[in-house]
């Protein structure tokens, strides 16, 4: 009774469950080994409540504990190979949890909150269902044994969540004037380039904004200055070439 594992129905999946929530903290889990270890002891598996989200999460423990780089390439082909890409939507779905959903630790706490939440009130739905299948039941001290242990289950879940961060904290000048980011946001400079934010390069055609966009994926993956930014940890970036020929970009990373 401890460990019901509800059958997923119209019903319950209407009152107690959130599929955008569970493939936001998915999201946040494939952009690097550095947020899985910031959050497993955070992450009960059976908040996951959709099976292609079971299945994901499953697949990025394994890589995880293979040692394995994870990214959308390596969990597609992972889930290729062992069969289980169609059963969670296919390519597209997996890549969509890396493009489409916010992946900041703080959105990703907030939602593993709110699963926590909903899983409890599945378990307690669960309960009570089973509750009046067994009211015929002579022996009463086994259905309460029963009962309690779910119950305490829920209780020491609700005991050690931790209070939730804001999602938007305001800083009066003099908080901010001595604002420390925290570890692993800031990507270079001195928050010019952040995890999770957009920025712009701007400037006048011919100026060089393609030849520094590939500057920076340079910077990123080698962790050099970025035109005199410190780079403060390396990251990966995806050139999406519109305007220019993609023959020149041999000739700008070879400058």
């Amino acid at each position: 009774m401890n460990n019901i594992a509800p059958t997923p129905s119209r019903a319950d999946q209407a009152i107690a469950a959130d599929e955008e929530a569970e493939k936001c903290v998915l999201g946040a889990l494939l952009t690097g080994r550095s947020v899985i270890q910031e959050l497993e002891g955070e992450i009960d598996p059976r908040v996951f409540f959709f099976l292609a989200s079971r299945k994901i999460f499953a697949a990025i423990v394994e890589l995880y504990a293979r040692g394995v780089p994870i990214d959308i390439v390596v969990l597609t082909q992972y889930l290729r190979e062992t069969g289980q890409l169609e059963s969670v939507g296919g390519a597209l779905a997996v890549t969509q949890l890396a493009t489409r959903y916010d992946k900041t630790i703080t959105i990703a706490r907030y939602q593993l909150s709110v699963l926590g939440e909903l899983f409890s009130k599945r378990q307690l739905v669960e309960l009570g269902k089973e509750l009046i299948k067994a009211s015929s039941v002579t022996d009463v001290s086994q259905l309460l044994s029963a009962v309690e242990s779910v119950v305490i289950d829920v209780k020491s879940r609700s005991a050690e969540k931790l209070p939730l961060t804001p999602l938007v904290e305001f800083k009066t000048p003099s908080q901010l004037k001595n604002f420390i980011p925290p570890p692993g946001i800031m990507l270079a400079g001195d928050c010019h380039i952040v995890r999770g934010l957009t920025f712009v390069i701007g400037g006048a055609p011919g100026i060089g904004k393609s030849r520094a966009a590939v500057a920076l994926a340079q910077a990123g993956g080698t962790g050099k200055e970025w035109f005199g930014l410190t780079v403060q940890r390396q990251f990966k970036t995806m050139i999406d070439q519109n305007e220019t020929v993609f023959s020149d970009s041999p000739r700008n990373l070879a400058n």
